[in-house]
């Protein structure tokens, strides 16, 4: 379900801002999530809660949720390129969301007893620290792209009075 969201996200995003990073910044999360979480399940290999009160059928391990890394990521990706040139409400509002859809995907993980609650924060520590990666790596390149300070083009420098 995430994957055509991020794809139409994306395609706003890049309409709305002119800009390619902050349009695949939502994919790249998502992607990094599912990766991460795939190779950390099989270096941990940790087995599930008991089948006996399980409500889904599940093949993989454990530790950590794939699900709530997913969910965190993605939507908290989303949730900082839509905040730019927004009001201070409509920021909060775009993080209380995204946290909340977080928050219930995980739940939902332990209510389906699919996972143990180390599983999910686990999952969504994963997400925290490959969206702080992103946002730096974002920050960087806006950094590189800006003009520096104090170095316009001749035509703007202003002219020595006579």
């Amino acid at each position: 379900m995430l994957w055509p969201v991020v794809i139409i996200a994306g395609l706003g995003l890049w309409k709305w801002r002119r800009s390619w990073l902050p349009a695949v910044l939502p994919a790249l999360a998502l992607a990094g999530a599912w990766a991460g979480s795939l190779l950390i399940k099989e270096l941990v290999a940790r087995p599930r809660p008991p089948v006996g009160g399980r409500l889904t059928v599940v093949h993989s391990w454990s530790y950590p949720s794939e699900h709530a890394a997913q969910a965190l990521a993605t939507w908290g990706m989303l949730a900082l390129m839509l905040m730019a040139g927004r009001s201070a409400r409509a920021r909060m509002l775009l993080a209380l969301s995204a946290a909340l859809i977080a928050f219930v995907v995980g739940l939902t993980r332990l209510y389906l007893a699919a996972h143990w609650m180390t599983d999910v924060l686990a999952g969504w520590a994963l997400a925290g620290v490959w969206d702080c990666l992103l946002i730096i790596c974002y920050l960087v390149a806006q950094q590189v792209t800006a003009v520096p300070a104090g170095r316009e083009t001749p035509a703007a420098a202003p002219r020595p009075a006579a």
